[in-house]
């Protein structure tokens, strides 16, 4: 989605350091990334990733015209996320 716009509304906001942004593929994904978000947050370690909820299972397969064009559509918008936030978070 087009994060960059509200990210920097919250940016603006609060004070530097108040603000965690994870991926959560990787949050559900990598011990790593929940041990980091639980130091952030001041809580004890815990060696369970967190449960992706919301996971589904893909039942068909992607339109590839229709995934370009999304591709295209985010692009820029995605940059403009990367640089506000001092790095580059998905890898295609």
């Amino acid at each position: 989605s087009e994060y960059a716009g509200q990210l920097q509304r919250w940016t603006d906001a609060v004070l530097p350091g108040r603000l965690l942004v994870l991926e959560s593929e990787k949050l559900f994904r990598e011990p790593s990334v929940t041990e980091s978000l639980l130091d952030w947050l001041g809580l004890p370690a815990n060696r369970e990733p967190f449960p992706a909820v919301n996971a589904a299972v893909r039942t068909a397969d992607l339109d590839e015209q229709l995934v370009s064009d999304l591709r295209d559509h985010f692009d820029e918008k995605n940059e403009e996320l990367f640089e506000l936030l001092g790095t580059k978070l998905w890898i295609d």
